[in-house]
């Protein structure tokens, strides 16, 4: 291999590399949008539960709103004197060339109760 050749490799190895890093900022941002939509739903929920206003029905209703969209209800359960609630975001993203192809799915969980203090836990949990 030429020197020529060498230098073309290292420049499309460049410009590869380049692309990763863009994309792996542009799936933080989603990341990080994501969880913030998740903690407002985590607050909403916290609020309902509070007020007495509980059920799938609710929850479901409370992630179209607070969700913009992205966010889905898994189910909910009792537990130890609460309920527990799953639910999954799911935020697209863009990078250079792919439009919205790309998108970062994270699941995760909220435990509500009377002992639950005033922010609901907001766990990630495996999808």
């Amino acid at each position: 291999m030429g020197v020529a050749p060498l230098a073309v490799v290292l420049a499309v190895l460049a410009v590869v590399a380049g692309s990763c890093a863009v994309s792996s900022s542009h799936e933080h941002a989603a990341r990080r949008h994501l969880d913030q939509r998740a903690r407002s739903y985590a607050d909403a929920l916290a609020e309902s539960y509070a007020r007495g206003q509980t059920g799938d029905a609710v929850f479901k209703a409370l992630a179209r709103s607070t969700g913009g969209g992205r966010l889905v209800l898994l189910g909910s359960a009792p537990a130890d004197g609460g309920t527990v609630v799953d639910f999954e975001g799911d935020e697209r993203y863009s990078t250079p060339g792919n439009g919205y192809g790309s998108s970062v799915t994270v699941c995760y969980r909220v435990t509500l109760g009377p002992s639950a203090p005033r922010r609901a836990p907001l766990e990630t949990r495996a999808c």
